[in-house]
């Protein structure tokens, strides 16, 4: 983790590369939900058909660039050219590895399983669970900082918020979540740039993908990711959709395995 001097350091040194900021950003690439396309029957262009679990009826096939965007129109409010540039190099030649997956040539080439492993920690970090999150971490702990005093030499008092303020402003500007969302997505990949990654598809039926496209799994336990508190150490394995056909699994044996329509299900 880095110290707040070091927070503060890299923020500055971002502050030049705000410029041309990306707006309403995908966080889920583009380049996976064109493998869940189909002809569209209406007029024979491919999309994928989005489902709403909360407006059902607003579900219908849509194409991949109105599908998978940031709940909030600046996911990223800081200095976020830069940091969809590197997310852009993990993405860039996923088609290759993804085609590579398909004919089943991808585990036997080092280069492809690095890919596998960058492109799940990406849509692991990059994620709407991110954002859920950061802003309920953040409300209450910018409450109770508001409120806090503590005691410095010679019995004086402050309020945490006179002692922070800068920092304050890192959160509220964004600056803060943008130099810790790339932090610990270097950090991830760095931490499983060994773990062997496994392919698995479906004996029946298909995989899908949605809006938290990377979860964390636990054996024996119903939820899956940060919001349903599976940590990452707890964690037996990270899960990423790859298209119908094929999921990833990080954590698992370097090997494709078919796996029945129970279990199939319980991915979905």
């Amino acid at each position: 983790m880095p110290t707040p001097a070091e927070v503060l350091r890299r923020a500055a040194a971002l502050q030049g590369s705000t410029v041309n900021p990306v707006k309403d950003q995908h966080v889920v690439s583009q380049v996976l939900l064109r493998r869940f396309e189909e002809p569209d029957p209406r007029d024979n262009v491919d999309k994928v058909y989005s489902f709403d679990l909360e407006y059902p009826s607003s579900s219908r096939p849509r194409p991949t660039v109105s599908c998978g965007r940031a709940p909030q129109f600046d996911f990223v409010p800081f200095a976020s050219g830069s940091v969809e540039q590197k997310w852009g190099a993990v993405e860039t030649r996923l088609p290759e590895t993804l085609d590579a997956v398909a004919n089943g040539t991808a585990l036997g080439d080092p280069v492809h399983v690095q890919r596998l492993r960058d492109v799940i920690v990406l849509h692991f970090m990059r994620s709407t669970q991110s954002d859920i999150i950061r802003w309920r971490m953040w409300e209450p702990m910018l409450a109770a900082a508001r409120q806090a005093h503590v005691t410095l030499a010679g019995s004086q008092q402050a309020t945490f918020s006179d002692l922070a303020a800068q920092t304050v402003q890192l959160i509220e500007s964004g600056e803060y979540f943008r130099v810790m969302i790339e932090d610990r997505f270097d950090r991830m990949c760095t931490w499983v740039q060994n773990e062997d990654v496994e392919i698995l598809t479906p004996a029946q039926g298909e995989f899908l993908i949605g809006d938290i496209p990377a979860l964390l799994m636990t054996p024996g336990y119903i939820g899956s990711g940060a919001l349903d508190e599976v940590g990452i150490l707890s964690a037996e394995s990270f899960v990423l959709p790859l298209g119908p056909r094929y999921l990833a699994k990080l954590g698992g044996m370097n090997q494709v395995t078919t796996i029945p329509a129970d279990e199939v299900n319980m991915l979905n």
